[in-house]
């Protein structure tokens, strides 16, 4: 089987509406082929942010590893609560996280993950965005976020 130049586009970002133009500005690119953009139109002084790389690898096999609880194993020292909720739907799935950092409030959050592979395409997206009324009241002493919304996007690119 042919390897691909699995495309990934990580768009960490906070949920923005503007109705201006994208103006994306390269902020820098790393060693590693990662080149992170800002977009200069922000509402209410907030960023939105877009990392862009290529690997070598399947889109699949990216997915994959975009989806491995182990990925994200330097969040979990300061992940002091954390559930799944699955539904009938095995592309949508939800997780309440709380975070316990030092010398401020914990934070938590509730997350709705939605799933869009299209394994015959080899495209993945997977889309993520706060559902707090959903699963998980909230803590006392807890601050809730109310503000968190990303995609990772997974494509093919050109063969090698």
């Amino acid at each position: 089987m042919k390897k691909f130049v699995g495309t990934l586009v990580f768009l960490l970002g906070l949920l923005l509406f503007s109705f201006g133009q994208e103006r994306w500005k390269i902020i820098e690119q790393t060693d590693d082929s990662i080149t992170i953009y800002r977009n200069e139109n922000r509402k209410n002084n907030i960023y939105e942010y877009r990392a862009v790389c290529t690997v070598n690898a399947t889109p699949s096999a990216v997915y994959k590893s975009a989806n491995t609880d182990g990925t994200y194993a330097e969040l979990k020292r300061y992940l002091k609560e954390q559930k799944l909720y699955k539904t009938s739907n095995d592309n949508l799935w939800y997780i309440y996280q709380r975070f316990s950092f030092i010398l401020i409030n914990d934070r938590d959050y509730t997350l709705q993950y939605t799933a869009y592979p299209n394994n015959a395409k080899q495209t993945y997206s997977l889309i993520w965005n706060i559902v707090n009324d959903k699963v998980q009241a909230q803590p006392k002493n807890v601050i809730r976020l109310s503000t968190c919304y990303g995609n990772i996007k997974i494509w093919p690119g050109k063969q090698k």
